[in-house]
């Protein structure tokens, strides 16, 4: 099994499921059963993305149930495009750029938590937090990390860069002193 990656999952989160037979969704207003296609989508996107992969499955019985190990990629060093999963996507990328992880090492039963967190300034520099132990560690053992949750920070994109660098350089120029003053 190669896995899967971040991106795939989110497909299939939002892709659309056919409610028919048995699954018909009743309708309030014609009071009656209908075929439909129920879909997920994001209305908005917040400034920090959190994604929960699930890895534990439970079967019945209170104790019954094991950690799903599938390999997840996910971009460490590239952006995610959040863009196809909008409610109403406009063909231009929504991208996030990882900034932590939580990984849960051990079983169903019982384990540990670690978090690798990006240095806020230093982008390339990557941390391990385990308990009271913080270590550097490389992209690449980030990149190797079986991913519990995974934390994404909007990129801003270019226009919104573009109407901040223009709302500065307007505010200069009205604050600026005018020749004409007294």
């Amino acid at each position: 099994d190669k896995g899967v990656d971040v991106s795939d999952c989110l497909r299939r989160y939002c892709a659309p499921e056919y409610l028919t037979g048995k699954d018909q969704y009743y309708c309030e207003r014609c009071k009656r059963k209908n075929d439909c296609e129920k879909k997920m989508a994001f209305k908005e996107l917040p400034e920090v993305l959190c994604i929960h992969i699930k890895r534990f499955r439970y079967d019945s019985g209170w104790f019954n149930g094991t950690k799903n190990s599938r390999v997840v990629t996910f971009p460490v060093t590239s952006t995610l495009d959040m863009g196809p999963f909008l409610d109403e996507p406009n063909g231009l990328p929504v991208e996030y750029r990882l900034i932590g992880l939580i990984q849960h090492i051990g079983s169903m039963g019982g384990g540990h938590y670690i978090a690798y967190c990006q240095h806020k300034r230093k982008p390339q520099e990557w941390y391990e937090f385990d308990d009271t132990q913080v270590s550097l560690v490389s992209t690449e053992q980030v990149e190797r990390a079986e991913p519990y949750v995974l934390f994404y920070q909007r990129v801003p994109s270019k226009a919104s860069r573009l109407d901040r660098q223009t709302f500065k350089s307007d505010m200069r120029r009205m604050q600026a002193p005018s020749d004409n003053a007294s």
